[in-house]
């Protein structure tokens, strides 16, 4: 079986987390004991727990050395397990009092922890190209996007671009302040251009 390990960064520490070939994703009960700051005592425990609980033990699973830890097998459960696991570990009104740092981390893993390893585990968001911008049609005056077209193009002309870049950046911001433009403009030059737009019934 292939298995996709990650080390999952939460709250100053890291976390273990493995995704088999069928997409399940399991977290490793001692790291996240750890994490929390768990004792050893009460990581054993725990490590216990989710092997007899009724409703855990279906989400359980033992993954041998070399997996998780090099040396030792772990026990791991399924994600969608795991608020249930945290759950059942008490916030006391004793360790509010003597370990306040223990019971705001623990209340931090049974809310965001879950989420965390599931986010390690989803592709990267590609993001979305952005729409050029489109002003309404009467904010903008015709001599107003007369001079915009000749900043642009003495600018391009500046840098050498060719006739017909230019007049496709020309249509482009034609087209963005609500000038229309006929079927064959890229044909023309940009002056012609220019004037097709502002003369020959263009809406701005």
């Amino acid at each position: 079986m292939d298995i996709e390990i990650r080390k999952v960064p939460f709250m100053d520490t890291e976390l273990m987390a493995a995704r088999d070939n069928e997409g399940n994703i399991y977290a490793g009960v001692s790291y996240i004991c750890n994490g929390i700051g768990l004792s050893r005592n009460e990581k054993d425990r725990q490590v216990k727990n989710v092997q007899k609980d009724r409703v855990l033990m279906k989400g359980c699973g033992k993954f041998a050395a070399g997996v998780f830890d090099p040396n030792n097998e772990t026990v791991a459960l399924k994600l969608e397990y795991l608020p249930l696991w945290l759950a059942k570990i008490n916030i006391t009104p004793t360790m509010e009092r003597e370990t306040p740092e223990l019971a705001e981390r623990l209340e931090q893993y049974q809310l965001k922890a879950k989420d965390v390893l599931a986010a390690a585990f989803l592709p990267q968001m590609q993001p979305k190209p952005q729409e050029p911008h489109s002003y309404p049609p009467k904010s903008t005056s015709a001599g107003e996007v007369a001079s915009l077209l000749k900043v642009l193009r003495a600018t391009m002309k500046e840098n050498k671009r060719p006739a017909e870049t230019i007049s496709r950046q020309v249509e482009l911001s034609c087209k963005q302040f609500g000038v229309e433009t006929v079927g064959d403009f890229v044909g023309h030059s940009p002056f012609e251009q220019l004037t097709i737009c502002l003369i020959e019934g263009g809406p701005i």
